[in-house]
């Protein structure tokens, strides 16, 4: 299996929040992120929203100095290209398909594409982060980080980097006008996943007792006219609620081992 070892991924404190306040783990979110980024969304096709966003932080990304093109120089892969951007291309110009079973069936296309390209391309197939969780890449996601010129690390750093409860309360608290690709990816996973939108939080008075704080935050900042003004004040806010909720897991555990 094609590993890369030395990711040198780096976990942004507004990520780590955001990951905490939500109650998500960070190597799960970015899973997420992973298996809904679509080269067929990248020819331009309309898929869920899911799959539109996760797909727009890889096209935003900008190729760095020293990264270039993949050439494919194999008359077989081109030939194994050739036949799945024609199914791909069939699928997008069919009449009277929904949005789901097309992207389902997309799904499926890809799917085979990759097992054809298996025996030919040895494209990176995961990660090992720093906490040492394993990221496993998607056949889609490092097509299109071998047509534009990007690394697979880059695109994973990029979406962490977009990741911010703060700038997106201060940036939208009057209108919803500047959502990052990224955050949108976190907010569709919080809103239709029921796994996750469905469950009891641990610590609800810390949740209660915040989302309040929360409300009135927005009422004072509503007076404040400096965007990061209000981004600043917001990302204060955030940390301390993190910082409740990484200090009542402590005294959790030292509850739980102490009656032990």
């Amino acid at each position: 299996m094609n590993i890369i070892r030395n990711n040198k991924l780096h976990y942004s404190k507004d990520f780590i929040n955001a990951c905490r306040i939500n109650n998500l783990k960070p190597a799960a979110l970015l899973q997420y992120f992973i298996e809904h980024i679509s080269f067929y969304s990248f020819l331009g096709a309309e898929m869920e929203p899911i799959y539109l966003w996760a797909t727009r932080v890889v096209t935003d990304c900008t190729v760095q100095p020293g990264n270039h093109v993949t050439e494919n120089t194999n008359p077989a892969q081109r030939d194994i290209a050739l036949k799945y951007i024609k199914l791909l291309t069939t699928l997008l110009f069919e009449e009277g398909v929904d949005k789901a079973a097309e992207t389902e069936k997309s799904i499926v296309i890809m799917k085979n594409w990759a097992a054809d390209m298996a025996p030919y391309r040895d494209y990176p197939q995961g990660t090992i982060t720093s906490s040492g969780d394993i990221l496993h890449f998607s056949f889609d996601l490092n097509l299109i980080c071998s047509l534009k010129g990007l690394t697979v690390p880059q695109v994973l750093q990029a979406f962490i980097n977009d990741i911010s409860l703060a700038a997106d309360r201060g940036n939208n608290l009057f209108q919803n006008t500047r959502t990052t690709p990224a955050m949108t990816v976190l907010l569709l996973l919080l809103s239709s996943h029921e796994a996750i939108r469905d469950k009891i939080l641990p610590h609800q008075h810390i949740y209660r007792e915040f989302g309040l704080r929360l409300l009135e935050i927005d009422k004072i900042l509503k007076e404040e006219p400096g965007v990061q003004q209000r981004i600043d004040h917001y990302d204060i806010f955030y940390h301390q609620w993190y910082t409740a909720l990484q200090l009542a897991d402590t005294h959790e555990s030292r509850d739980h081992h102490g009656s032990e």
